[in-house]
């Protein structure tokens, strides 16, 4: 490990953004807190700043490209570090690409899935992003699925580095049981497949099958309104609650009183799930999820190990799964179990991020 690498991270998506990508790259900063700086186009909180976050634009208004304000910024703060950590390919990697020419310093380059998705959409991104690729000293990959992608477009120099937990300590707290609580935390955009376990449970509820059943949502979107017209419309009302944007320790509480996580993410050829980090939060709290079976996702939670995989669309597929998880306590508690230990041995961000400390 080169402890005396100067880092810089330059991204548009930070904490307090609630995202994966946010809190996976704010686990990196938190890995790193002794020798990384941040400068970044998200806000950040008054009342809590960090020393070592800088807010500033990192794409012009008005001149095109509109990413030569990136490289302006590389190029000025040329002196602060040794290496550029970047967490978008597209246009980020290419201000990073260009600056290299001038203040000859190094980047890596963290890749998402919507990265190489988007880069496929036409030839000219394809090329850009294949010489962004080529110039970076590293690249790192979120899941072994994306990596294999990456391998597709000739790379060869990929460190797969897993969204991970920070604290892994679980304070179990008495919750109420009169009731089964099944969880979904995500941005309510359609993808995330709320409607899919809605017309499940709708399913359940016809052949009166859920009558002690909760479906929790956490988050905010553009979807709510669509959502909330599919629970009235199929007579759930009774059985979901809009919890809305909360903090973590509500958050927290809400992992500890649900039974089953679920979320059949959709399989959308650009905007696809690349992991799936909820996953790893709900089974840090030793409960077991119910995701679609695709790569990636497919990392994240092991089929008839820590949690369900289901065909993406099977909405009676799912309802079997939600039916058989709230019933069979000695299997829930099996996967459950399971997912606790893994994320215990596997997926602390100690153990994730010290695959990068040869490199940074």
């Amino acid at each position: 490990m080169n402890s005396d690498k100067k880092l810089l991270l330059i991204t548009p998506d930070f904490k307090p953004n609630r995202g994966g990508v946010a809190r996976y790259l704010n686990e990196l900063v938190n890995y790193y807190s002794d020798r990384i700086n941040v400068i970044t186009s998200v806000k950040q909180p008054k009342d809590n700043p960090q020393s070592n976050v800088k807010v500033e634009a990192l794409l012009y208004s008005f001149i095109w490209p509109r990413w030569i304000k990136t490289v302006v910024i590389l190029i000025r703060e040329k002196l602060t570090y040794d290496t550029v950590v970047i967490s978008h390919a597209l246009p980020f990697g290419t201000a990073a690409l260009f600056a290299k020419i001038i203040t000859k310093k190094s980047y890596v380059l963290f890749t998402h899935g919507m990265d190489v998705r988007l880069a496929k959409k036409s030839l000219w991104k394809k090329f850009v992003f294949k010489r962004v690729l080529q110039g970076a000293e590293l690249i790192v990959s979120n899941s072994n699925a994306l990596s294999l992608e990456l391998s597709e477009l000739g790379v060869r120099y990929v460190v797969v580095v897993y969204p991970c937990i920070s604290n892994i300590d679980v304070h179990n707290v008495p919750t109420d049981k009169q009731k089964t609580h099944i969880l979904t935390v995500s941005r309510l955009v359609e993808r995330k497949g709320h409607s899919n376990v809605l017309n499940a449970l709708s399913i359940l509820r016809r052949a009166k099958k859920i009558d002690n059943l909760i479906y929790d949502i956490v988050g905010t979107g553009p979807f709510e309104k669509s959502i909330r017209s599919l629970v009235d419309g199929l007579g759930l009302t009774s059985h979901v609650v809009f919890h809305g944007d909360l903090s973590d320790s509500q958050l927290d509480d809400l992992y500890r009183k649900s039974d089953v996580f679920v979320m059949p993410v959709k399989n959308d050829p650009i905007d696809k799930e690349g992991f799936g980090l909820v996953y790893i939060e709900a089974a840090k709290f030793r409960t077991p999820s119910i995701a679609t079976n695709m790569d990636g996702v497919d990392e994240a939670v092991l089929n008839n190990k820590t949690g369900v995989l289901v065909t993406d669309g099977d909405i009676e597929m799912l309802a079997k799964a939600i039916f058989t998880l709230i019933n069979n306590d000695e299997y829930r508690m099996e996967l459950a179990d399971n997912a606790r230990k893994r994320v215990v041995s596997e997926f602390t961000c100690k153990k994730q991020f010290a695959k990068l400390d040869e490199y940074l």
